[in-house]
């Protein structure tokens, strides 16, 4: 379309679960957020958000009386849109 460049730079930080299986699930999702919000949609196969935070916030959207996610997930357009591609 435009044939333009763009970089990315992402700082990425490093988050350690304490003991329980509860903390690793909180760690990883916690990394989601920090860095998958950022790579995932630029660097995955699939696009979009990581499937597990996209899935995690709109369970908490419901739960908070929303009547979508507060984190929409990405269209086949957007998706092909980040990733260079056409349909």
């Amino acid at each position: 379309m435009f044939s333009g460049k763009i970089s990315l730079a992402n700082i990425f930080f490093w988050f350690e679960p304490e003991n329980a299986i509860k903390d690793t699930k909180a760690t990883q999702l916690t990394m989601q957020l920090w860095e998958g919000r950022f790579g995932h949609p630029v660097y995955s196969k699939s696009g979009g958000w990581p499937p597990e935070l996209e899935k995690h916030m709109a369970v908490l959207s419901a739960k908070e009386g929303y009547r979508q996610s507060r984190l929409p997930p990405f269209t086949p357009e957007e998706i092909n849109l980040i990733k260079g591609e056409d349909l």
